[in-house]
């Protein structure tokens, strides 16, 4: 709908809408942190509490590839909830996992990591990513999408690097924006 923006030109056949209304976006070859991200579509936050969610499907080779939701107020200004590797220091990373990092001006933090599988090394095919934002207080949760409970990642409970006054590193949009890359 028109509430939607991509961050950045998309570039051209890297998504599509399928079936049931959903989308399906290619990688980027760029992380959140980069100008380049071609793949970051978002909208404007315009309450201060609300929920987002998505359902994804999406196996990563590798520590630096993931997909998953975003509280995004520029490049170096942002907090994400996907789907990844364990950062473990090898080039290719652990077992699958659900990663909560942060953004501050350019300073990255890993925040929270929660393993996919079940401790058998079978991560389940799609997994529903969850935000449920009650003013500057952002918890993050996932579940397999076929599952009822919920397993909360991790809290951002002091959001406020994510205003345009707290941006000191780049530019920020006008006001938080929330979205799926």
């Amino acid at each position: 709908g028109p509430d939607w923006m991509w961050a950045r030109n998309p570039r051209p056949g890297s998504w599509r809408l399928i079936g049931g209304g959903g989308l399906e976006l290619d990688a980027s070859p760029e992380g959140l942190g980069s100008l380049h991200i071609d793949n970051l579509l978002l909208r404007r936050e315009t309450e201060h509490r609300y929920e987002a969610r998505t359902v994804l499907s999406f196996g990563a080779e590798n520590v630096r590839e993931e997909a998953g939701l975003v509280c995004y107020a520029g490049f170096a200004n942002w907090v994400s909830c996907c789907l990844s590797r364990r950062e473990d220091g090898t080039p290719r990373g652990g077992e699958p996992v659900v990663r909560l990092a942060a953004d501050r001006n350019g300073v990255r933090e890993v925040l929270g990591q929660a393993p996919l599988g079940a401790g058998d090394g079978e991560s389940p095919a799609a997994v529903e990513l969850r935000i449920v934002v009650e003013g500057q207080t952002r918890r993050f949760f996932w579940r397999p999408a076929d599952a009822a409970a919920w397993t909360e990642v991790g809290t951002v409970e002091d959001a406020r690097f994510l205003s345009g006054e707290a941006v000191t590193v780049g530019k920020a949009h006008t006001g938080t924006l929330v979205g799926l890359y």
